[in-house]
């Protein structure tokens, strides 16, 4: 190659080269924007899993409240209609000894005065 055109030569060799090198460039960039929205996306998913379990958390923490809740209000409910139960059985005692108490006056007869 004469030594004029040497210089030429290599300039379009060098340009074609920064041309496939920027052709490259685009399909880089693209696969570096598919990875960022696969990243995002599956930050995205994380995180909507985590909201999920968090709020699945509370969700049986406020059910668990709610039992304990009912647990209480169901045994204060019991103890006291135990009471009423024992008040009543008492009474009911009470009225059979009185009953019993006529029944042996009667049985004694009339008084004399």
């Amino acid at each position: 190659m004469p030594a004029g055109l040497a210089p030429v030569a290599r300039t379009a060799h060098s340009s074609s080269d920064s041309q496939s090198r920027s052709c490259d460039r685009p399909s880089a960039a693209a696969a570096a924007v598919d990875s960022a929205e696969a990243s995002a996306a599956e930050a995205v998913e994380e995180t909507a899993t985590a909201e999920s379990a968090a709020v699945a958390d509370e969700a049986a923490e406020r059910v668990e409240e709610g039992l304990a809740v009912e647990a209480a209000e169901a045994v204060e409910a019991v103890e006291a209609g135990a009471a009423v139960a024992a008040r009543e059985a008492e009474a009911a005692v009470a009225l059979v000894e009185a009953a019993v108490a006529l029944v042996e006056a009667a049985a004694a007869g009339p008084r004399r005065p």
